[in-house]
């Protein structure tokens, strides 16, 4: 759907080179010289799968919910098979990043989960 990436954790800046201070990859650094920590091979810390700058997965109080451009996919718009389905992909995308419902934080999206909310987008629903 968006860019894909992968966040690493750290960097470390010597000789105007940027180190990751997990995996030790050097790091592009933005005109002003400060490490891009978005890159799009993984770290060794790196979740499963990538990040996306369009769709992420946001759980909280044991419920997976999915934002487009860092808003919420309201399900209560969408017609019944539609928000279960997107519910389903939403948790399924947590589970396969190695999270759980019960784990709160951002998580990346499946492609498959990316696709539906592209189709969502396309019928007006998003």
């Amino acid at each position: 759907m968006g860019r894909k990436y992968f966040v690493h954790p750290g960097a470390v800046v010597a000789d105007g080179r940027a180190v990751c201070t997990c995996c030790g990859r050097e790091l592009p650094v933005d005109e002003q010289g400060i490490p891009v920590l978005e890159t799009g091979w993984p770290c060794t810390v790196s979740l499963p799968i990538p990040f996306d700058d369009e769709v992420a997965v946001s759980v909280w109080d044991c419920r997976a919910r999915v934002l487009y451009r860092g808003r919420l996919v309201d399900c209560g718009k969408l017609p019944g098979k539609l928000a279960a389905e997107l519910k389903r992909l939403a948790v399924e995308s947590v589970e396969n990043a190695g999270g759980a419902i019960n784990w709160s934080g951002i998580y990346p999206p499946s492609d498959e989960l990316c696709e539906f909310v592209k189709r969502l987008k396309d019928s007006g629903y998003v």
